[in-house]
């Protein structure tokens, strides 16, 4: 299992869509090369990137709260990719569930949204998009589960939850450990994920910088919905105990339609 990988954070830089793609973490074995490797296109700390980046092109990475460990990835998607995502999803949409006692998904009115989900390595963008989720969670492509395609129209919502289950237990392979969620359109108001057990940012200018955010999500640590923007989390602290500020909610659109993309990664492979 991989599970000290998750004790390797985001290098908080710059990349370049096309470099990673070259990345293949398809072994279970794979040594992942060093994040400083020029290759990668890994030079510039976002303090500096964050000056220098013509930020509507150039991907780059800040990281937003200590608890649960996060990080916002501005335009982590090419608008070819999320336009492919949203293609795929917008004819097989049905309502969202949640995990029942048994196991099972069941309709449940605490997430209200509509998805589907595309299979893992479903063709060459969905690919490319893995293996740059793999490149910065540190972990391979096998324990990501299938990428959801979520669509909020106005009202709709997921309350507050946790994404590894009852905190009281210890993480075993099927646990989710982190959770990549990537922004698929923009949202006119409302829709923000946000984490209502924190808040203390990482950097106290963000939310200035940030602008304006619904109600749901004022007095926390939150990030926007952007199109091609994503979001990290991590569910456990580095000793693998799980992070109780990981609870986190999606607010309910205020105007215009959220469409979104979450990966949930796990201490094992999935085996499907």
């Amino acid at each position: 299992m991989h599970i000290a990988m998750l004790l390797l954070d985001p290098v908080v830089a710059s990349w370049s869509h096309n470099t990673v793609n070259t990345f293949l973490p398809f072994s279970s074995d794979f040594n992942f090369p060093s994040l400083n490797n020029s290759a990668y296109s890994l030079t510039l700390q976002h303090h500096e990137a964050e000056k220098q980046f013509d930020e509507d092109a150039t991907p780059w990475v800040q990281q937003v709260g200590l608890h649960p460990r996060s990080y916002y990835f501005h335009n982590f998607l090419t608008k070819a990719e999320l336009a492919h995502m949203v293609r795929i999803a917008a004819p097989k949409l049905k309502r969202s569930t949640v995990v029942g006692n048994d196991g099972e998904g069941v309709v449940d009115d605490i997430r209200t949204s509509y998805g589907m989900f595309i299979r893992r390595l479903a063709d060459p963008v969905i690919t490319r998009i893995e293996k740059r989720i793999s490149l910065w969670t540190h972990l391979p492509i096998e324990h990501q589960e299938d990428i959801q395609v979520l669509r909020y129209a106005r009202g709709q919502t997921y309350g507050a939850h946790y994404d590894s289950g009852d905190k009281s237990n210890e993480p075993g392979p099927k646990w989710r450990l982190a959770t990549f969620l990537m922004y698929l359109s923009d949202v006119e108001e409302g829709g923000e994920t946000a984490f209502p057990q924190n808040s203390v940012w990482y950097d106290p200018s963000i939310p200035e910088r940030m602008g304006p955010v619904s109600e749901c999500a004022k007095g926390h640590v939150a990030a926007k919905p952007k199109a091609g923007d994503a979001v990290l989390f991590y569910s456990f602290y580095p000793n693998l105990t799980m992070d109780p500020a990981a609870m986190h909610t999606g607010c309910p659109v205020v105007k215009g339609v959220k469409w979104a993309a979450p990966v949930w990664v796990s201490a094992g492979a999935d085996e499907e």
